[in-house]
């Protein structure tokens, strides 16, 4: 028999006993069919299983006030769950960004959210042997190991950034996310899609994964504001240092990418089986560059004076008032700055 707890709507937790067979499930907060799910959906089970515990920890994120209103979802979990009309990709990791609203220093409430998320999971039924905590500075990663429905080791992972602790855009979202166990959604905090979908495409210019790849893909083809868009790649592309967004080489970057394994495990089955590489690789080129195309002189001159001077000038870039009222002081544009200084003075 083993305790597992249920949370309220105030946080609290109701503790009951339920009875559990060899690799049945365990730690999940539901009695999923998983075989089912796999089969419905078209992904491998394993896979299906880890959405399942992230969705589940998510959920419970949304049910506490503190976490809920200071955590901001981000990355392919937002990506696939909220903006996608069908799932083709799995994301098995929860991203998140800070939201500071409190008086006392940030740090201080770091402690407060990694002891309620640590808490969470405790009541999920994961013990502290379970978690791996790895945090610096600018990020706080918990690790979270689990024995999966077919009897193996497994893992996933959720990660907090505290550097973009201020959103790029003026408001963030509220929206509806879709749990794949139970086809049912609950509303998280997130960042507008713009927002969210401009990070995406910085992630595979500075770090040009499969997975990136393929988002970016997907970006292609939704409907966004191409002009909102397009400044928040700029602004999110100064959080991350050179080279500069108008000097990448996106030809180089986009044709060095193959798909792998990591890709291939969350691809949809109907999916994988008829995707073309190549036609994709095109269309994110196409896409990538016409983005790049449409950079304004002002444009240009923000990001040369920030890497030529260290000087960072939002007015330069947004003139219709879209930025966040403290955007000039973002602390991860503020650390490339320094960086840049240093880096400067050492030459």
């Amino acid at each position: 028999m083993v305790k597992k707890g249920i949370l309220t709507a105030d946080g609290d937790c109701i503790f009951h006993q339920i009875s559990m067979t060899k690799y049945e499930a365990f730690n999940l907060k539901r009695d999923y069919d998983l075989d089912e799910l796999a089969r419905r959906h078209g992904f491998d089970v394993r896979q299906v299983e880890k959405v399942c515990r992230i969705s589940d920890v998510l959920e419970d994120v949304s049910a506490i006030k503190f976490l809920r209103e200071r955590l901001s979802l981000y990355g392919g979990t937002a990506l696939t769950f909220i903006h996608s009309e069908k799932i083709y990709r799995l994301s098995v990791d929860l991203d998140f960004n800070y939201r500071h609203l409190d008086e006392k220093d940030w740090g201080e409430t770091r402690k407060d959210i990694d002891a309620k998320l640590k808490e969470l999971l405790y009541r999920q039924g994961y013990s502290s042997s379970d978690l791996a905590i790895s945090a610096s500075y600018p990020l706080a990663r918990i690790t979270v190991s689990y024995t999966n429905t077919l009897g193996t080791n497994d893992s996933f992972k959720l990660e907090i950034g505290y550097m973009r602790r201020i959103p790029v855009l003026k408001t963030e979202s509220t929206e509806e996310f879709v749990h794949i166990g139970t086809h049912e959604t609950f509303h998280v905090k997130t960042p507008a899609k713009e927002e969210l979908f401009a990070n995406k495409l910085c992630t595979l210019l500075y770090r040009g994964t499969p997975r990136d790849l393929f988002d970016v893909y997907r970006i292609s083809k939704s409907k966004i504001d191409l002009e909102i868009f397009r400044k928040c790649s700029i602004i999110d592309s100064l959080m991350r240092g050179k080279p500069e967004l108008h000097k990448l080489d996106i030809e180089k970057i986009v044709e060095s990418i193959n798909l792998d394994s990591n890709l291939r495990n969350v691809l949809q089955a109907e999916m994988l089986s008829k995707l073309d590489i190549d036609e994709m690789k095109e269309d994110v080129k196409e896409f990538s560059q016409k983005i790049m195309g449409y950079l304004t002189q002002n444009e240009i001159n923000a990001i040369d004076r920030f890497y030529r001077l260290q000087q960072f000038e939002p007015n330069l870039i947004d003139n219709r008032g879209i930025f966040h009222s403290n955007i000039k002081d973002h602390p991860a544009i503020q650390r490339i700055a320094q960086k840049l200084s240093k880096e400067k003075k050492q030459d």
